[in-house]
């Protein structure tokens, strides 16, 4: 097992080998500055340090999951936190509920990011990954291992220092704090602003901190203490064996991976299931699996299509978010709700469309050991009649029960066809039966058509192509 710092601001990652016994603590054999997979089948626990990170512990008013991230987006967008076109992923723990409210612990990080390791999981068929984390996230699970308290971190880094306040390994507050130019802190600055953090995580949170500790790879400019307060030293033997204790405070993301809540786990769940995905990527690229994992086919359309509704719906969902109100009291009046009705709707049947890798994972479950994919397309069929664009206005509802026509009504009733080309090589009746068991196995679960092949007797290669539809009527409703 290995335990990794993955530093995104510079491309860097650190890497510790494992050893985990039974309910004992966790044994360090060795560390790297660097990291490169082995031979050998490997988990992986991976902390990611990012500009692109961000907590949130607030409350929202109880809503849809889709609505709910829309709310999420948008209190980060008004914080200039979110820059414009980035895709965060939002891993959230719900701390407790009340009647029309949630008080709800919300950890984010950007797709981008994410994908680092799982590009690399892709790549190699000896790695398994077990969870991702941010380095937030992952210092709190590593805190909450040693105590259930509150405890205030002050974590040194080259380009600034960062004061996190973790209780129970949930990330409760964060504030960013520039060094100065020498690269050093500023001593009554920081005992102000240690107080001032301990002042706002009380009056936000009702909480009071106690234990502070110093974290981070430039943890040695921390001083011994701040006016009368010594820093927190704990004692880490019960969960951590390793020669040098202090590599744990300078890379407590790393360390704290293990420990982290599995509620902040970025990991898609078909990274989690053993080596399921090993088998497509012998036919098809990481960059295509990832990309198809995190866009989806229909993502550019849907944003292209939808794009004035988009629109509006944000501007509805700023009234929403300033008054704090449960969605339904707020909503003046049916048309907003129909406006808001229609785009989850869009979502959902765009979730619901056949995806391109687990298409790919089931093609790949039953093709014989010795037939290859060799290229493939997947695109739409225009059936529908063509008939004009209705004007922009026929687009916005006058009534909750209006029926909406639209670019988008019309894309999703267009089939979802694959046009893929396989490969063998062998005899000619040895190609002849594993294209018949091929296109049986395939018919079986999806609609078949234009099945063609070929045998070149010199090469002993044999070529079948055919077209699959993925919604019709074998593949509607059909997810593979």
């Amino acid at each position: 097992m290995r335990l990794l710092e993955y530093n995104a601001f510079e491309g860097q990652w650190r890497s510790f080998f494992i050893a985990k016994e039974g309910k004992g603590p966790l044994k360090v054999i060795s560390h790297e500055n660097f990291f490169e997979p082995g031979h050998k089948k490997e988990d992986l626990f991976v902390s990611i340090l990012s500009k692109n990170s961000h907590i949130m512990l607030s409350d929202f008013p109880k809503t849809k999951k889709e609505i709910l991230r829309l709310q999420i987006n948008e209190r980060i967008r008004q914080e200039a936190l979110l820059e414009e076109g980035m895709n965060l992923v939002h891993r959230i723990k719900k701390i407790s509920s009340t009647e029309g409210q949630e008080r709800l612990s919300i950890v984010s990080l950007s797709a981008a990011d994410i994908s680092v390791p799982l590009d690399i999981a892709l790549k190699n068929k000896n790695i398994r990954i077990k969870g991702i984390f941010s380095e937030i996230s992952s210092i709190a699970g590593l805190l909450g291992a040693i105590t259930k308290g509150p405890v205030m971190a002050a974590i040194f880094r080259e380009k600034g220092l960062e004061i996190l306040v973790t209780r129970e390994k949930i990330p409760l507050y964060s504030q960013i704090i520039p060094l100065d130019v020498t690269g050093s802190v500023d001593l009554t600055m920081l005992e102000q602003t240690f107080e001032l953090v301990r002042q706002n995580v009380e009056r936000l949170h009702n909480i009071q901190v106690q234990k502070t500790i110093c974290l981070g790879p430039g943890r040695e400019i921390c001083p011994k203490k701040i006016g009368n307060k010594e820093f927190w030293e704990p004692d880490f033997k019960k969960i951590i064996e390793i020669s040098d204790p202090s590599l744990i405070l300078k890379h407590p993301g790393a360390f704290g991976a293990y420990f982290a809540l599995k509620e902040y786990d970025f990991t898609p769940s078909i990274f989690k299931t053993a080596y399921v995905i090993r088998r497509v990527n012998s036919f098809v690229s990481g960059a295509l699996v990832l990309s198809a994992l995190f866009t989806g086919i229909l993502g550019f359309n849907l944003y292209r299509e939808n794009k004035k509704l988009y629109k509006e719906y944000t501007f509805l969902l700023k009234n929403v978010t300033s008054k704090k109100e449960k969605l339904e009291a707020i909503l003046p009046s049916n048309t907003e709700k129909a406006l808001i009705e229609r785009y989850v709707d869009i979502y959902k049947k765009s979730v619901e469309q056949p995806r391109p890798h687990e298409v790919l994972l089931r093609l790949a479950s039953f093709l014989p050991s010795e037939v290859k994919i060799l290229s493939f397309e997947i695109k739409r069929e225009n059936t529908a009649i063509s008939r004009p664009t209705p004007p922009p206005s026929t687009y916005m509802p006058q009534s909750s029960s209006i029926q909406f026509t639209s670019p988008i009504d019309r894309l999703f009733n267009m089939p979802l066809k694959m046009d893929i080309v396989l490969v063998t090589q062998g005899t000619f009746m040895q190609t002849r039966t594993r294209f018949e068991e091929t296109i049986s196995n395939i018919a079986s679960i999806y609609s078949v058509k234009n099945v063609n092949w070929d045998y070149d007797k010199i090469s002993r290669k044999g070529k079948l192509s055919c077209t699959i539809t993925l919604q019709g009527k074998k593949g509607e409703g059909n997810r593979a």
